[in-house]
């Protein structure tokens, strides 16, 4: 039996919407377009949520902000408990310069009342610009709040709430998905030198790039073109010096690059001190591959190993994965408290 990704895809697309036009007539959420824009493309559903069977958030987009000269986000979101569920008004426009690869330091962010016409009422409201290409206002109307980020447009702002019949033809329209063209592995250059070390150094500098693209915006990280090459490569290697069978390899490999990403994020020491993150990358190859099993870091490499092995019905037991996550990052505290000042050891 042939397997078609894109139809696959498209046929869950199609099942997400029934989801949500099944929890809007569960409980209904005043969608809201634009009023009276003919100066931008056509409306067309961007996003949604739902919680507990109820949509809780549905944005509706015109154009988009690489391609088009004008973008328009207009976002509803229901209040949950003390909640909304868009967020901070800053925290949603640094998400949408963030993905248009916008910095948030390079502009001068200043903010002002702003009232936003809605059903043909004023409403009082909230705006916040970043320079002179992006902003967000937002107001509220009881339990919702609207919220419109623009990019290159700068018109009044006029809202307005669908009917369900407008609703229903809004997420009914399922936009043709862009040609799917992958990157040719074959015309990826390879990578001298070993393949786990080469595997982990692109994994950290990516790590490093998706921190500050969170922090900051700017260009979104992306792995190299060879990365597909540089995995199988990798994936070989590790069934060679372990003795595994493939599939337990890649398990293998994916195990050590989520331990490393995760001291990046988890100790201050690992992403500030060279020669210990050296030296704890390099005794995570060395256990990894079965070279060196009784590297110092062995205890902080069986806790790691014991938090990837919860199974599915350990999650509900309160605490557990909190617990092995607790004790992984002591073992490797101690760890660095003992080896600092030494010099690296040799890895693969």
């Amino acid at each position: 039996m042939e397997f078609d990704p894109l139809s696959s895809a498209e046929d869950l697309l199609r099942s997400s919407r029934d989801e949500l036009r099944r929890a809007l007539r569960r409980r209904p959420l005043p969608v809201a377009v634009l009023a009276g824009a003919t100066d931008l493309p056509p409306a067309r559903l961007g996003g949604w949520e739902t919680f507990n069977g109820s949509a809780t958030c549905v944005r509706v987009d015109y154009g988009h902000p690489v391609t088009s000269s004008s973008w328009v986000s207009v976002e509803t979101a229901r209040w949950s408990g003390t909640q909304v569920t868009g967020g901070p008004l800053r925290e949603l426009l640094e998400h949408h310069m963030r993905q248009n690869g916008d910095r948030f330091s390079s502009v001068e962010w200043t903010g002002d009342d702003r009232s936003v016409t809605v059903d043909g009422r004023t409403v009082a409201g909230r705006r916040l610009r970043a320079g002179d290409r992006w902003w967000a206002v937002r107001c509220s109307l009881r339990d919702v709040e609207i919220s419109v980020v623009a990019h290159d447009w700068h018109s009044p702002v006029a809202v307005r709430t669908l009917n369900q019949v407008e609703i229903d033809e809004l997420i009914s329209v399922v936009p043709t998905p862009p040609a799917l063209i992958p990157p040719s592995a074959e015309d990826a250059p390879s990578t001298p030198g070993e393949p786990h070390r080469a595997l982990v150094e692109e994994v950290l500098r990516s790590e490093r790039q998706r921190i500050d693209w969170l922090t900051d915006g700017g260009p979104p990280p992306r792995l190299p073109a060879n990365w597909g090459r540089l995995w199988r490569d990798a994936v070989r290697r590790q069934a060679d010096l372990a003795g595994q069978p493939e599939p337990e390899a890649e398990r293998a490999l994916q195990g050590m690059l989520n331990q490393l990403t995760t001291l990046h994020t988890e100790a201050e020491w690992f992403r500030i001190d060279e020669t210990l993150r050296q030296r704890a990358v390099n005794e995570v190859l060395l256990f990894t591959t079965g070279l060196g099993p009784d590297v110092p870091s062995r205890p902080a490499q069986l806790a790691w190993r014991r938090r990837l092995g919860l199974r599915p019905t350990d999650y509900a037991r309160l605490g557990a994965i909190t617990d092995a996550q607790t004790q992984w990052l002591a073992e490797w505290t101690a760890w660095s408290a003992r080896r600092s000042g030494e010099g690296p050891a040799a890895a693969p």
